[in-house]
């Protein structure tokens, strides 16, 4: 097997909470919910659902993976590096060559960014604010360590430098823009947002 992927996904009632001054709790886990199907339907226009991955301790996250076909796997630890670590143990055993993780509330991503993300080396996708991560290629898997949280970006990059891992930024529309805050919600297309 060569490259997979793997996605991450917090329950959607736990999820997005600094968007609280805009959407309700139930407006806030349809978000999530939303944009994970979306990133995970980006995901399985590439590559087959069976070298996809999701991981989340939420049964209806679970059941989504299960239906589009992909490898589901219930979340052991806490907190969204643990949770990429244990994913990425299972995409090397299953045989992964390369393994692309991709935040899970990326609305405008499309097709075209995934294929810009695998194949190749080593590959990081920043956020807009030029921070964060919001999508990470590594070729072998766990060829350094998951380091999400503030300036992931930086983090990132320097452990794949002490890993002898070149790294390649990756900037798109499609993978800069996640949402975090109310504001980040204002430049999505009308039909992309989920009304309050």
């Amino acid at each position: 097997m060569a490259d997979m992927a793997l996605l991450a996904v917090r329950p959607p009632h736990e999820a997005k909470t600094r968007l609280a001054p805009a959407l309700s709790p139930t407006a806030r886990a349809d978000f999530a919910l939303f944009t994970a199907r979306h990133v995970l339907a980006c995901l399985t226009a590439v590559l087959p659902p069976e070298r996809c991955i999701i991981i989340s301790r939420s049964p209806e996250i679970l059941d989504l993976g299960q239906a589009a076909g992909a490898h589901v796997l219930v979340e052991e630890g806490h907190g969204q590096n643990a949770a990429l670590t244990q994913g990425a143990g299972c995409a090397r055993a299953l045989g992964a060559t390369g393994l692309l993780s991709v935040s899970s509330d990326l609305p405008l991503l499309e097709a075209d960014d995934v294929i810009a993300m695998v194949g190749g080396g080593a590959r990081i996708a920043p956020d807009r604010h030029g921070r964060g991560t919001n999508a990470l290629f590594m070729s072998p898997p766990l060829a350094f360590s998951y380091l999400h949280g503030a300036n992931s970006l930086y983090a990132h990059e320097s452990a794949a430098r002490a890993a002898g891992t070149p790294l390649l930024r990756i900037v798109r529309r499609g993978l800069a823009h996640d949402v975090d805050t109310p504001e980040d919600l204002l430049p999505l297309p009308l039909e992309r947002t989920i009304p309050r």
